[in-house]
């Protein structure tokens, strides 16, 4: 296999797809009962492979009308690939911690997404469809 500094940009991030593996849940949301991996396990999970690659992860946050949002890249030498952004409505009486809580949400979510990971199960949107008398939570091992 060819060292990342003779790879383009995008053989780079292809070849840490390749190697990319879903971390595991490492925490359990009590309003929720989902377990979920947490921001800085993410991070820690997929920063290795990346970096083994030449390849960096970025994160910038914004707000703009009412929204807040994260844009996420993957840096190189040569510059950036924009991988997408993710917004979220909020209220104008929305606190900072909560402000922070939404903006750490959709960090987890859009590397999740980009990187094609994924920590959660799939239920194939049977869980949101249910009527919330009838939903159950089964951890799992």
């Amino acid at each position: 296999m060819p060292k990342p500094a003779d790879m383009t940009p995008h053989a780079r991030l292809a070849a840490a797809l390749a190697e990319m593996t879903s971390p595991t849940a490492n925490k359990v949301n009590p309003a929720f009962k989902s377990r979920y991996a947490t921001l800085d396990h993410i991070l820690d999970h997929v920063r290795p492979i990346l970096g083994k690659h030449g390849l960096g992860l970025t994160q910038a946050v914004y707000s703009a009308e009412g929204r807040v949002g994260v844009r996420t890249s993957i840096v190189h030498p040569e510059g950036a690939i924009d991988l997408g952004e993710i917004t979220v409505a909020v209220k104008p009486d929305t606190s900072a911690q909560q402000v922070g809580g939404i903006l750490t949400y959709l960090r987890r979510q859009s590397i999740q997404a980009a990187l094609g990971i994924a920590t959660d199960l799939d239920d194939d949107g049977n869980e949101s469809a249910a009527p919330a008398a009838s939903r159950t939570w089964t951890p799992r091992a």
